[in-house]
């Protein structure tokens, strides 16, 4: 009896997703017996077609086009993974510190730094009704910090300035949403135009 040698057997998309796990699993197992010096990172792709395996970078590079009258998104990195103090963030840009900052039946941060702003209007010991608010002079700026770094701007070309920072600095777009998420394996941004904000944290898998 004999039988075609083109017949073809449909396969399922999970077969397909299995496969291609399968292959990203792989390829880290030889970057690392490859003497990689660097630990790697498989990250979801945006459209979650196929993973990416990536290096594991150890910081986030200086974007040479930051704006250079707000924290950038390197110091807010540095901050979060510990390698800069809030001191000498405040002292490199000359933001004013005010330690325990709530707003109103939102959020509460450990400390807010603040720049050509004033702290809105409080309502309670350490409690305000929003975010510090800009002032008309200079490049107003906040830096709201937790066990995540938070810096928010007050225009969108300020805005835009750091979401080009974000995306020149080696992140990659996971998923769009009210706030945009990206991330480089070691550290997630979450760009929020609305409030135009950018938050830095530590990688979900760190």
């Amino acid at each position: 009896m004999r039988y075609s040698l083109n017949t073809q057997h449909p396969i399922s998309e999970t077969m397909k997703k299995t496969l291609i796990l399968a292959v990203a699993s792989v390829a880290v197992m030889l970057l690392g017996s490859c003497g990689t010096k660097h630990p790697v990172a498989t990250l979801p792709s945006f459209d979650e077609s196929r993973p990416v395996v990536t290096e594991l970078p150890t910081e986030v590079p200086a974007y040479p086009n930051a704006n250079k009258e707000f924290a950038s998104v390197k110091d807010a990195a540095d901050v979060v993974l510990g390698r800069t103090d809030l001191k000498a963030l405040a002292s490199k840009y000359g933001y004013k510190t005010l330690v325990g900052y709530a707003v109103y039946r939102l959020d509460s941060y450990d400390t807010m730094l603040y720049k050509n702003c004033l702290p809105a209007k409080k309502v309670g010991q350490g409690v305000y009704t929003d975010t510090p608010q800009p002032q008309r002079k200079g490049t107003s700026s906040y830096v709201a910090v937790t066990k995540d770094v938070t810096i928010g701007v007050f225009n969108n070309k300020a805005y835009e300035n750091l979401v080009e920072q974000v995306k020149n600095s080696g992140f990659r777009l996971l998923e769009q949403g009210y706030e945009d998420h990206y991330t480089n394996g070691l550290v997630d941004a979450y760009c929020y135009a609305s409030r135009r904000t950018v938050r830095l944290s530590k990688a979900v898998n760190q």
